[in-house]
């Protein structure tokens, strides 16, 4: 797995190739890739395997500038900015 720019690349390979009589064999058993097209603001985490399934942990991480911010409108005689903050989890 690879993480450049705003795409993540996840490949997976074949160990080896398995042998035996199967009625049926529901998963492919083949090599892949595939790109994830990543927003700007998104990072990834983490990645583990649990279970024989791949886990990949990312964040959308929000510059402080880029935070919605809520003007306050009244009494002052000059404006008043809050900025508003969300919790990232």
């Amino acid at each position: 797995m690879t993480a450049e720019g705003n795409t993540l690349t996840v490949v997976g390979k074949v160990k080896a190739e398995q042998t035996g009589e199967y009625l049926h064999k529901g998963i492919a058993n083949r090599d892949f890739s595939h790109d994830f097209t990543l927003a700007e603001t998104v990072i990834v985490r983490s990645a583990d395997i649990e279970n024989d399934l791949l886990i990949i942990k990312l964040a959308n991480v929000i510059p402080e500038e880029k935070l919605p911010r809520k003007i306050l409108i009244g009494g002052n005689s000059k404006p008043v900015i809050e900025k508003v903050k969300e919790a990232a989890e």
